[in-house]
């Protein structure tokens, strides 16, 4: 699972020596299928070419072998897949594109784990995750050039949300690009040949069809844990098993570089991030609150009583005039209410309900 989820052929001999490191790795994960595919997806995502000298595959069997030690101590794999996912962000070079990627996976977790679409299968529309993702980006100047696109492309590679299958023509709309030439990096032929890899997987880009993305229990439970953590880039505090210690010092360094790490419309999303003595970490409510201002352009507008239905009933945002438009309607108009209800507006939702507009 492992070897071909990197893209690796699982043939190539037991003996080999990335079949025995493999094999640590899966120890490492705790023998969690959910782990080993994380961590094959990280490997693909960081080097289509990677071999066991390229600097994820180190950074992995690294990780699996404090994970081992943890373990040991405490006679349970309890944090090893937490570890791991948090490894898969720590890949990702560009600081800010990691804590975009984070905050986005954060806020898909906490905003739809108990939505009906999400636990039937059916999944969340792609205009509606875009949008929220295009959101929180937009909240933090520092993230100004990533686009929503961007960190769902990054979160589907990593095999953190993925594409629902149920009731969705979703294999039609992939398209495969060509893939650039290796010419020109060197590649470990005593530990690979071109037998070994798996050439016909190529990353997804989007077409004009609109996907529907779910996201597995366990993750959602890890995504959860994360939103719990006190700093605005939601790294996780360092200990004696963590082998990502200088990416979290960078990632606090780009927190304390930001002057202006949220700007309207989202205060609210700020004042959750603040370290308020009362409710730390990233609470359910604010996710919610993002996603009602998120579809509805409204902001910080959202305390003031009847402004959701106001830009409903006036119009203010044609959702049809949207790619995906009809998707993102037919989820306003079964899911708003629950949003707002769930971010304690209730008031506001029951407007909306008693609207016949």
């Amino acid at each position: 699972l492992l070897l071909s989820t990197s893209g690796r052929r699982p043939y190539g001999g037991k003996n080999s020596a990335v079949f025995n490191q493999a094999k640590l790795i899966v120890k490492g994960c705790g023998n969690s299928p959910l782990a080993v595919r994380v961590s094959g997806s990280m490997l693909r995502q960081s080097n289509r070419s990677w071999n066991i000298s390229s600097p994820a595959w180190s950074s992995l069997i690294h990780q699996c072998r404090l994970n081992l030690e943890e373990a040991s101590k405490l006679r349970s794999f309890v944090n090893a897949v937490n570890r791991v996912v948090d490894l898969s962000f720590f890949t990702i070079g560009d600081v800010r594109v990691r804590v975009a990627l984070r905050r986005c996976f954060v806020s898909f977790a906490m905003a739809f784990r108990d939505n009906d679409w999400m636990l039937s299968g059916r999944g969340i529309p792609q205009s509606v995750v875009l949008r929220v993702f295009r959101t929180i980006i937009a909240s933090d100047d520092g993230l100004k050039d990533i686009s929503g696109s961007q960190i769902l492309s990054l979160l589907e590679k990593l095999n953190l949300i993925e594409r629902a299958r149920h009731g969705c023509s979703s294999r039609g709309s992939l398209r495969l690009p060509h893939s650039p030439s290796a010419s020109g990096e060197q590649r470990d032929e005593s530990e690979r040949s071109d037998s070994d890899w798996d050439d016909d997987i190529e990353p997804r880009r989007y077409s004009g069809i609109q996907q529907m993305f779910v996201m597995h229990d366990s993750l959602k439970a890890v995504a959860e844990e994360m939103g719990q953590r006190s700093t605005p880039t939601l790294s996780p505090d360092p200990d004696d098993f963590t082998s990502y210690l200088s990416k979290v010092e960078e990632e606090r360094e780009f927190s304390q570089g930001s002057n202006s790490l949220w700007v309207s419309p989202l205060r609210f999303l700020a004042q959750q991030f603040s370290g308020q003595p009362s409710r730390s970490g990233f609470q359910p409510d604010a996710a919610h609150k993002l996603v009602v201002s998120s579809l509805l352009n409204i902001g910080d507008e959202l305390d003031q009583a009847g402004s959701v239905s106001d830009a409903l009933r006036n119009g203010q945002l044609d959702v049809l005039a949207l790619p995906g438009g009809g998707r993102m309607e037919e989820y306003l108009t079964a899911f708003l209410p629950s949003h707002l209800m769930k971010c304690q507006a209730f008031t506001v939702a029951g407007e909306v309900l008693a609207d016949a507009h």
